[in-house]
């Protein structure tokens, strides 16, 4: 599952500007709303007015041509102080998304170093070189748009944030989360042609630094899914499991079926009508959907605040709108449900494991695979009433349930 940040001063993104003009002419500015941040777009007239006028003089021009653009102006000391000055505001407004994405990279771990921080203060900070034209002309010195238009700004912006937390908090040891290779760094000549190798390390520290956070995270969701799972299993055992459509078969044969063997919606479907028990393939599939998405919604649950601010805006915020009724959630979850299909799989072959095979270990005679087989028939004919026919399978379904039989004979120490 995707990393998910708890953290309400994190703000609210507002939707992401959609033309040039906006670009060159917008601030975010961040205010609290019901005890969370957000972000919203603020225009300034006068740079709107500009760049409309630019546009329209040259309407093919990409933003990496406006950003040439501006710069010749910013570097150029023939052009007039109040162009100059025009041109890096121009440039500071482009760059404010940049800005806010490097802070939410790093935001865990400036609070983890320095807990006092405010967003507001470090959001300050990224952009602080390019508030005055001074500064702006000297960490702009080697910045050529036509290689990328935003990875020497993020390294700026890195530097930028890691010198201000050293004055916070002076010297420590794990200041080296927010810094790159500061010998490389100190030469500006160089930041041009290592941009991406410094992008790599960034990503790669923050994937060693958010570790702990994420197994934290898939224990959680493993955990929902085992509670689901195992209910569906007891209402079985009681005889009240919910049933495919109008079918009598019940959810939890197709389960153990589908992820259990290892052969998905398709070969569970060609293993009932094998056992005469007629459902429809596509049937089957949308009833799983359904099913997978209701339990996706369940699971997500658990990250309400993270999902909705990538799901809402402020205003949506304000009303509360329940998240299940968000279209843009919705679609996500139509999207994301087959991110459940591992964690489905490792629970119900495990639960095979555990219930089927371990209880009969000394049954299981050479060759292994197929006293496995022997013994996963057995049970599935006084459980299920199901006949374990895998003729009936593909070449690649039966390689899929051959996967899973790998697996148990690796558990099974056999």
């Amino acid at each position: 599952m995707p990393s998910i940040d708890f953290d309400r001063d994190v703000p609210l993104y507002p939707k992401r500007r959609s033309n040039t003009v906006s670009r060159f002419s917008t601030l975010l500015k961040i205010s609290p709303s019901h005890g969370r941040a957000i972000a919203e777009w603020i225009t300034d007239s006068r740079l709107k007015a500009n760049m409309t006028q630019l546009v329209n003089l040259i309407p093919d021009n990409a933003e990496g041509d406006w950003l040439t653009y501006f710069l010749n102006i910013l570097r150029n000391t023939g052009h007039p102080q109040a162009e100059r000055e025009q041109a890096r505001q121009h440039i500071f407004c482009y760059y404010q998304e940049t800005f806010f994405w490097v802070v939410k990279k790093l935001w865990r771990k400036v609070k983890y170093l320095y807990p006092v921080a405010t967003w507001n203060e470090v959001f300050e900070c990224a952009g602080e070189d390019f508030e005055k034209l001074e500064s702006a002309i000297a960490v702009l010195k080697h910045f050529d748009p036509s290689q990328s238009t935003r990875n020497y700004i993020r390294t700026i912006v890195y530097r930028k944030i890691r010198h201000w937390l050293e004055k916070q908090i002076g010297p420590h040891p794990r200041l080296d989360l927010i810094s790159f290779d500061e010998q490389i760094l100190n030469s500006e000549e160089e930041i041009s042609t290592i941009q991406n190798i410094q992008t790599a390390v960034a990503e790669e520290q923050a994937l060693k630094f958010t570790s702990s956070q994420r197994k934290n995270q898939h224990d959680r969701l493993l955990r929902i899914i085992e509670v689901e799972l195992q209910k569906i299993e007891r209402a079985f055992q009681a005889g009240q499991a919910p049933k495919i459509g109008k079918t009598q078969i019940s959810l939890w044969v197709v389960l153990i079926l589908s992820y259990g063997l290892n052969l998905m919606q398709s070969g569970a479907a060609k293993l009932l009508k094998a056992n005469n028990l007629e459902v429809d393939q596509s049937a089957l599939s949308r009833h799983l959907k359904t099913w997978k998405i209701t339990l996706f919604i369940k699971c997500v649950h658990e990250f309400t605040n993270e999902l909705k601010m990538n799901f809402t805006d402020g205003k949506e915020s304000e009303e509360n709108v329940p998240l299940e009724q968000n279209p843009e959630f919705l679609e996500f979850a139509n999207e994301k449900h087959k991110l459940l299909d591992d964690i489905l799989k490792d629970f119900c072959q495990n639960w095979i494991v555990k219930k089927v095979l371990q209880p009969a270990r000394s049954e299981i005679q050479l060759p292994v695979e197929e006293g496995i087989i022997k013994v996963l028939d057995r049970w599935f004919q006084c459980y299920f009433k199901l006949v374990l026919d895998l003729t009936c399978l593909s070449e690649v379904q039966n390689k899929k349930f051959n996967k899973a039989v790998s697996f148990w004979q690796q558990e099974l120490n056999l």
